[in-house]
């Protein structure tokens, strides 16, 4: 009698290291996605002008300072 109730052979551990393998891929695909849309995300939220640079004349208009 057999005291093995699988029998696991190698095509078996094959497709869980395929399947390791892609779910590392997936993950690593997120992962830039979610960097690339944090990246958009400051660009847009970012000010067309510095403040840094804005000033008020004494006539009151607005001065950008390059």
């Amino acid at each position: 009698m057999n005291d093995t109730l699988f029998k696991w052979d190698d095509s078996f551990l094959i497709g869980i290291e395929e399947l390791d393998h892609a779910h590392k891929v997936l993950i690593d695909d997120i992962n830039r996605q979610r960097e690339e849309l944090e990246r958009l995300c400051r660009y847009v939220t970012r000010p067309a002008v510095s403040e840094k640079r804005l000033s008020l004349t004494n006539q009151g208009k607005v001065r950008h300072e390059t």
